[in-house]
């Protein structure tokens, strides 16, 4: 943070063969024999093939694609510090890569050092000095493009349905955030909908979500437990048997992979591991397995909300041992949203009157998910294709 608010100057090298000044880049400059991608996808478990070659790793020049030695790292008359934000004079920022002390950091040490990191993340962000973003700890807005679906659905009014099989998540607030989402063909699900309830004195949000509960054939919804509590009591009363509110256990002190620990069809609440339910999320979004909706003008902000999803590892207070957990670092209102239609689909796929997980109430408390205060009343509006109609 101190970096991006200063000038923001890097080490640049004359390439010997071409004269262009180069401000190195790890993961498109440097070439590894026997590995076809770049240092970005490659992982720490494909260092197992034999045929790559770390030892032999040499940086390739962006502009004359000639190889760019590491001799000419090591001539200072050959490098010069170039400010991106010159006018930033009252605060000065440098960046220093391993390869800009050649003598101690050649490039063959720095990249058979990810063979001592747990994780490539840590690897990069501590050896290579750069912030890194994983698929196992973020939801990444490259991944989340890619394999985008786009379906158009205009905005319902009315219950004549349109669609069946879907499932509906909401985080509630003063204005709660919808997601429908639909099985597909991967394993996984498409966000066919988002919309924004705000509510009102005469329950718009409950009778809205009521209302695209039916329209789009939903099988099973979730809604966040609180803070508002009335709106939760509504649907688990107006759907009953099709909707329950949802507890995340955050305590990290059950050692578990489920992400179901107790269904209390009673009282229509269900209790889950928040670490699971986005361990597994962010594996399926950034391999394209679970695909957000492109086509609804809801996209950005809600590629905005995932991105805000982050997993971070502390430490365990009463062991002492290393444990995740995923924090925020702004609004990730879809993101929990998403994560209640996904519970919706596991309440609907396990069988009810079967034990999932004894919960042992020794555990720890429960903690309900904070809300600031959101103002936005505006609500998703999307187009369905014709086709779509017959899934």
């Amino acid at each position: 943070l101190l970096f991006e608010a200063g000038s923001q100057a890097v080490y640049m090298c004359k390439c010997p063969k071409c004269k262009n000044w180069i401000a190195i880049d790890y993961f498109r400059d440097v070439m590894i024999p026997g590995w076809e991608g770049t240092v970005r996808e490659l992982e720490k478990e494909d260092l197992a093939n034999k045929k790559i070659r770390l030892n032999d790793s040499f940086f390739l020049c962006p502009q004359c694609h000639d190889v760019l030695p590491e001799s000419a790292f090591a001539d200072p008359s050959n490098r010069q510090w170039v400010h991106k934000y010159p006018d930033r004079k009252d605060h000065h920022s440098y960046q220093v890569l391993p390869i800009d002390v050649p003598a101690i950091n050649p490039l063959r040490r720095t990249m058979n050092q990810l063979k001592d990191y747990d994780s490539k993340k840590d690897w990069v962000n501590f050896k290579v000095g750069l912030p890194f973003e994983d698929s196992q700890s973020s939801f990444l807005e490259e991944q989340m493009d890619m394999h985008a679906v786009s379906y158009h659905v205009p905005r319902p009014e009315g219950e004549a349905r349109i669609m069946t099989g879907c499932y509906m998540g909401i985080d509630v607030g003063k204005v709660s955030w919808l997601t429908i989402t639909k099985p597909n063909t991967l394993g996984g699900d498409d966000i066919v909908y988002w919309e924004r309830l705000r509510q009102d004195g005469d329950n718009y949000s409950g009778k809205r979500a009521v209302e695209l509960f039916r329209v789009f054939g939903c099988t099973y919804g979730v809604v966040d437990a609180g803070p508002d509590i009335s709106l939760p009591a509504y649907l688990t009363k107006e759907l009953a048997g099709k909707f329950m509110a949802c507890r995340y256990d955050t305590t990290n002190r059950i050692r578990t992979l489920d992400v179901l620990i107790k269904i209390d069809e009673e009282e229509s609440i269900v209790t889950v591991n928040r670490s699971g339910v986005f361990d597994g999320l962010v594996r399926a979004v950034n391999k394209g397995i679970t695909r957000l909706n492109k086509g609804s003008p809801e996209y950005s902000l809600a590629v905005e909300h995932l991105k805000a999803l982050k997993r971070v590892e502390l430490d365990d207070t009463g062991t002492g041992e290393k444990v995740g957990q995923w924090v925020n670092t702004g609004d990730d209102h879809y993101g929990h949203s998403l994560a209640y239609a996904n519970i919706a689909r596991r309440l609907r796929e396990v069988p009810q009157t079967d034990p999932v997980l004894p919960y042992l109430p020794s555990i720890g408390s429960v903690k309900l998910k904070e809300k600031p205060d959101n103002e936005d009343d505006e609500r998703g509006r999307i187009i369905l294709p014709p086709s779509f109609f017959s899934r």
